[in-house]
């Protein structure tokens, strides 16, 4: 399987740091270069205004979003089943190779393969849908932070670029909304043990920081303008209907359970 990392110009220093990973690891891979905002094209310009114009997104984490539809182009452009889909401050486990050598040969199917960690509690299922080895398939109960390392399907993939909403939100929310997602019915899972973890979410020091979007998302909701009441509203349903009710439920009746994600140092 094929690796896409996704890499600002400017930051040699990670991509260095990602290469020199996937080289001891024996993962090939293809670099895509970052958009910046002043980079974009007019026609992308104009479809993030909608969205952009009442603060639901900054413009930096819309070049996020298409920088990962460039990187399932090149997917796309290939005879792959699946793609791995990196973000370039990814820490990678060493049992990475042997796992996607072993999920490729596999009949699980998943279309859409989390197998990161954030470093903080999730809700997955309580058991399993699927294993692989010592590897569990959980199925995802609520919002899950993070889309530096994923595998994505062709099928999602073109789902995905076929939906002019792909780009309405954040990335992550896009990926791994638990109630819809407009790469209509997939088989989303969560991989238990997790095989990345973003260098900053890594307990320490520097837990938390180094992330080049952060600045720009803590100034933005600094910045946010109020919302119109039709907007409010559509937020409320959206976090407190959708999703946390549908999720305290599951919780109820033991369908799934907040805990934290491990991730296999080897």
């Amino acid at each position: 399987m094929k690796a896409y990392y996704i890499n600002l110009a400017r930051r040699t220093d990670r991509r260095a740091a990602l290469e020199s990973q996937l080289a001891r690891l024996g993962i090939k891979a293809e670099r895509i270069e970052a958009i910046l905002a002043a980079d974009l094209p007019d026609d992308l310009r104009q479809a993030y205004l909608p969205n952009g114009q009442h603060q639901r997104l900054s413009v930096q984490e819309f070049c996020v979003g298409v920088s990962h539809l460039d990187a399932y182009r090149r997917l796309l452009s290939g005879n792959d089943a699946h793609g791995l889909i990196l973000e370039d401050d990814i820490v990678l486990s060493p049992s990475l190779p042997q796992f996607l050598a072993d999920f490729e040969t596999s009949a699980i199917g998943t279309d859409l393969l989390r197998i990161e960690t954030f470093g903080s509690p999730a809700q997955i299922s309580t058991r399993p849908r699927e294993t692989l080895g010592q590897f569990g398939f959980h199925s995802m109960h609520g919002w899950a932070w993070g889309a530096a390392a994923y595998v994505i399907s062709r099928a999602a993939a073109q789902a995905m670029l076929d939906n002019t909403r792909s780009l309405d939100e954040v990335i992550d929310r896009v990926l791994y909304r638990p109630h819809r997602t407009v790469m209509g019915a997939i088989k989303r899972r969560q991989l238990v043990p997790a095989l990345g973890i973003q260098l900053d979410r890594i307990p320490g020091p520097m837990f938390g920081q180094g992330s080049d979007i952060t600045p720009t998302r803590t100034q933005r909701e600094k910045e946010a303008k109020p919302q119109s009441f039709r907007q409010a509203l559509s937020t409320f349903v959206e976090n407190e209907v959708s999703i946390a009710l549908p999720a305290s439920l599951h919780r109820i009746v033991a369908l799934s359970g907040k805990r934290d994600i491990p991730y296999r140092e080897n």
